[in-house]
């Protein structure tokens, strides 16, 4: 299975990075794909040493995400909180004053076994509407991002689906198409590397399979 720690659905703030670090912007054509697509994957945003770290972590507390960050071993996934990559897209995303809003927790592919499976969603529609994404010409309202850090390589045993522009949706979807019983081929599943980083508008649908 893969691992992929979701941290979402809203973005962090963490002290700002040293000078030495300095964050790294989302360009003219990521901020487009976003608008249009609501999501935008940042390949090999994570070293291979940091990957490694937080594989040992999760290793180190048996697999389980619970209070990971309070956790002697949680020091690798503290530290995403101030990582320059990751900080710069989401001060670009939901600016500098954001917070997290719950902890990481794991989301893996579940390939054969069907009770991993996750039906597409984007959480309680109250929720949806505190989160909402919007664009007004000059002006992007983003109170919330979902991300997914991948700490192995997808397969084709199953990943993250996800609904492209569904973030820009003006009607809820049909249930049998979030159940996964009729397949309206909406569905993309962005093949990812140790390292990657996929994030997310909040509002945007998104499963496993």
């Amino acid at each position: 299975a893969q691992r992929f720690p979701e941290s979402g659905p809203e973005s962090l703030r963490a002290p700002v990075p040293k000078q030495s670090e300095k964050a790294m912007m989302m360009n003219a054509d990521e901020d487009y794909g976003f608008d249009v697509f609501g999501f935008i994957h940042i390949p090999q945003a994570l070293t291979p040493a940091e990957v490694d770290a937080c594989n040992q972590a999760l290793d180190a507390v048996g697999g389980e995400e619970g209070g990971l960050l309070d956790s002697p071993h949680g020091d690798p996934f503290r530290a995403l909180q101030q990582h320059p990559v990751l900080q710069g897209y989401l001060d670009s995303l939901c600016g500098p004053d954001s917070v997290m809003d719950h902890p990481p927790t794991l989301v893996a592919g579940a390939g054969a076994d069907a009770a991993a499976a996750a039906p597409l969603s984007a959480g309680a529609p109250e929720r949806q509407r505190r989160l909402r994404y919007a664009n007004f010409g000059d002006t992007r309202v983003s109170h919330g991002v979902r991300i997914f850090l991948a700490l192995a390589p997808t397969t084709n045993a199953g990943g993250v689906l996800l609904v492209p522009a569904s973030h820009n949706r003006s009607s809820e979807p049909p249930a049998d198409f979030l159940s996964g019983a009729v397949d309206l081929d909406m569905t993309e599943e962005t093949a990812l590397q140790a390292g990657d980083l996929l994030i997310c508008a909040a509002t945007l649908l998104w499963g496993v399979r």
